[in-house]
């Protein structure tokens, strides 16, 4: 029987949930551990902070499936939260490795309460942090208390809670919280276990939904108007080519939510772009509003979303009798779909074995006559005249951008104005978007521009082609701009698109445009590869960066007529100056109509009674 140390198990079993790279910052609670990243065959990724570590982790799972951030105990984990939080909300499982004491250290601890660092409070153990990591992800039971990870436990029971959680969060897409004691690392477990499937993503083994839940497709042969939504959310981005099959077979007029773009093939005569009501490319609340039956397949209802909550499929008085049904992967069922929410739901919990025999039964028998009679091409963008010279504005610029894409990209839409232009994106075959559906933490998308560039790296095949682009605001860019150093010295190719309005302009339109708490520092973003090690990089390794300034029309004509640019390796990045309140022409009324509520709502209350 051959053995290998713990920690080195950990990361093998990482490896074939398809996780060859560890997003982490080195700390003393896991420095033993990091030394067999290596012989796992994986490799380490040092961040500059943990909150970067385990953005880049959730961009790298949304690429790969999977992700891993490691961290050392309460300084460490408690600055990665804010992600793990994310990735929880928007269902990307990424797997929080967090190295605690030994067990000497903590039981030696109560004769000397003040040595212990990294506690709370003088005597304080793991448990807050413990609990807070409970929380956010779904290691609820495993380690419900310090005994659980102190006392009695061998390195054999971590690795069997390791497997049984890691398959969890696989198939269920939640984060996982696991801590690994600095003692054990180097203690021996059965490599033979590694053998073992755990049965990845087709779903847990004698976990079956309900009978009626496999006839879906009943209800929708039976509407006589249906929709089909499509998300990224509750799962179900895991099961995205069978959802693209269900929805090219089914005919059925079919958008995509704004978190969704890219999950449904653009070139499908029945998809019809992004639902964003009327202020998409298309006024698509003319037909989702009138549906008797919408399907709404992983659906992220956030009020951001949503444009609080326009768009989320409800009865009205021209129509009172919709339903509303939700595929989700492995979910737990709620009470109703969001607070509020009137609309007769049906919540279905659906695997890649119930999708595969709906695609089975809409070959035997399909479905006819649903089509979206008359409706505007929305992939025929407006016709917008403008002037070399003018500076750009980002009513035009998206169009712009669109002939920029090519196929296979990735790209990534920061939580800033980007996030109100660049859902109505025509994508080009297998390009894919990343993007915010529920918890929209500005300064997430450049650490996960770097986590999803390396994961694109290692695969084969159409998976590995294409362009890593992120499109961010200048106030989310700074957030977390440090990490432009980490994707230098891995050498990662990545295009970075800066929009620079000075400011939070999404802020601005909301309320204060011209107060100083929606300002930032000018910064000069064209020497920042300069200053994070670009020279370095090129010396040693003939790593290449660009960077380009566009102010005007001309300017990003003559960029993108560059073939360097185009199609050249390495980090190009590009500030985009734009003015101070610029965002696209039709979102300007939806922030007017939101400002002129909160005028009427201040002049009520204060008139006198």
């Amino acid at each position: 029987m051959t053995k290998i140390p713990l920690a080195r198990y950990i990361f093998q079993r990482l490896r074939q949930y398809g996780v060859d790279h560890i997003h982490g910052v080195p700390g003393d609670n896991l420095l033993h551990a990091l030394d067999h990243i290596v012989p796992a065959g994986s490799r380490w990724v040092g961040c500059c902070n943990e909150l970067n570590a385990a953005y880049a982790a959730d961009g790298y799972a949304r690429v790969r499936g999977m992700g891993a951030v490691f961290t050392t105990m309460g300084v460490g984990e408690l600055s990665a939260a804010n992600a793990i939080a994310g990735s929880q909300a928007e269902r990307v499982p990424v797997v929080h490795l967090v190295g605690v004491p030994s067990r000497e250290a903590m039981m030696g601890q109560s004769q000397y309460p003040n040595v212990m660092h990294h506690a709370l409070q003088p005597g304080g153990g793991m448990e807050p942090f413990r609990e807070i990591g409970r929380l956010l992800t779904q290691g609820r039971d495993e380690f419900r208390s310090s005994a659980a990870v102190y006392e009695g436990a061998t390195a054999a029971d971590f690795a069997s809670k390791f497997d049984s959680m890691l398959r969890r969060s696989f198939v269920q897409r939640k984060t996982m919280y696991f801590p690994l004691r600095a003692d054990l690392v180097d203690h021996q477990v059965d490599s033979s276990w590694l053998e073992k499937s755990l049965d990845g993503p087709d779903g847990e083994q004698g976990s079956k939904p309900p009978a009626e839940e496999w006839d879906f497709l009943k209800e929708l042969r039976s509407a006589e108007k249906p929709v089909i939504l499509v998300d990224r959310g509750l799962g179900m981005d895991a099961f995205k080519d069978e959802i693209n099959e269900l929805v090219a077979l089914s005919g059925i007029p079919t958008f995509c939510m704004p978190s969704g773009a890219g999950m449904i093939d653009n070139r499908l005569p029945n998809y019809h772009g992004v639902h964003s009501g009327p202020f998409g490319r298309i006024n698509s609340m003319t037909w989702v509003g009138s549906a008797d039956l919408v399907l709404a397949i992983g659906p992220m209802f956030s009020d951001t979303n949503t444009f609080g909550w326009m768009t989320v499929p409800r009865p009205s008085a021209k129509n009172p009798n919709m339903k509303l049904m939700i595929l989700a992967s492995h979910t737990t069922r709620p009470k109703r779909a969001m607070p509020g929410q009137t609309t007769p739901v049906m919540l279905l919990q659906t695997n890649r074995d119930i999708l595969r025999r709906a695609i089975e039964m809409l070959k035997k028998e399909p479905i006819k006559g649903k089509a979206i009679p008359f409706m505007k091409d929305w992939r025929v963008g407006e016709r917008r005249w403008m002037v070399g010279d003018q500076r750009i504005n980002q009513s035009i610029l998206y169009q712009k951008l669109d002939k920029y894409l090519r196929p296979y990209d990735t790209i990534l839409i920061g939580n800033a104005t980007p996030l109100l232009g660049a859902r109505d994106f025509v994508l080009p075959e297998g390009a894919r978007v990343i993007a915010s559906g529920q918890w929209f933490s500005i300064g997430h998308m450049l650490p996960a521009a770097m986590g999803a560039a390396l994961a694109k790296r290692g695969l084969k095949g159409d998976a590995g082609r294409g362009r890593t682009i992120l499109l961010d605001g200048d106030g989310s860019f700074q957030m977390t701009a440090q990490e432009l150093g980490t994707i230098i010295r891995q050498r990662l190719d990545v295009t970075i698109f800066i929009f620079n309005n000075g400011g939070y302009a999404y802020e601005r339109l909301i309320h204060g445009p011209d107060e100083e708490y929606n300002d930032i520092a000018p910064w000069k973003y064209l020497e920042l590869p300069s200053a994070f090690g670009a020279e370095h990089a090129r010396a040693m390794h003939g790593y290449n960066t660009q960077t380009h300034l566009v102010r005007t029309w001309d300017d990003l004509d003559r960029l993108f007529m560059d073939g360097r640019f185009n199609i050249g390796p390495g980090l190009k990045l590009v500030e985009l100056r734009l003015g101070r309140k610029d965002v696209p022409a039709r979102f300007r009324n939806l922030f007017r109509e939101d400002e002129e509520e909160e005028r009427l709502t201040r002049r009520i209350r204060s008139d006198p009674e």
